[in-house]
């Protein structure tokens, strides 16, 4: 297995969940990479980010890959903390079905494996969430969409969506996501954005 820091933003906001109690980091990092549960299409409490790029496709996506822009643009909260570190179950990544455990700064992990992945689409599901949020969540899928809009343009549609582990506790995940997830996702979006799009500007000077 190799350990490495966090480097894509792809799945970073999403891995990044703590929440909903105080629950002891495990002695023992889950590794049970085929335990993921299966994707339903209802059910989710969901956030969405929709931003425009002034960058070409291709460009972003390298970009975006390449370095920790988004962890370096999240700001920490109580019950949101930022990954620290990123251990790959296997040599796939980021093939569709490949593996990865993320552990978080208050020692918690996650497990999160590609669904898709093509030029146009990102697809990720979460799983195994140690933290205070797994008594309450199932797993987590997130969707990016890059959506050409100009010879400079890129569209990023991102949804975030939680799977309650129980009918009843939408309600409760949904206050959640609404209180805590939107403005942790939409806060390090924005300041992506500006930097993706001053970077890509003073390229072309």
């Amino acid at each position: 297995m190799r350990k490495v820091l966090q480097k894509s933003f792809i799945l970073v906001a999403a891995l990044s969940l703590a929440a909903c109690g105080t629950v002891e980091p495990p002695a023992v990092p889950p590794a049970d990479v085929a335990s993921y549960p299966d994707i339903t299409n209802k059910g989710y409490a969901t956030h969405e980010v929709d931003v425009v790029f002034e960058t070409p496709r291709d460009w972003l996506r390298t970009w975006l890959e390449s370095d920790t822009h988004f962890v370096n643009a999240m700001e920490e909260t109580e019950n949101i903390k930022k990954p620290v570190e990123t251990v790959y179950l296997d040599d796939n990544w980021p093939k569709v079905g490949a593996v990865r455990r993320v552990k978080t700064a208050d020692g918690h992990f996650v497990l999160e494996r590609v669904v898709k992945n093509t030029p146009e689409i990102f697809q990720y599901q979460i799983w195994n969430i140690t933290s205070g949020a797994g008594q309450n969540v199932d797993y987590i899928l997130g969707t990016q969409r890059y959506t050409v809009v100009g010879d400079e343009q890129t569209r990023l549609q991102w949804s975030y969506s939680l799977k309650p582990d129980a009918g009843f506790k939408r309600p409760f995940v949904a206050r959640f996501v609404k209180s805590d997830i939107a403005p942790f996702l939409d806060g390090a979006t924005e300041r992506v954005v500006a930097l993706a799009n001053e970077t890509y500007a003073a390229e072309q000077e």
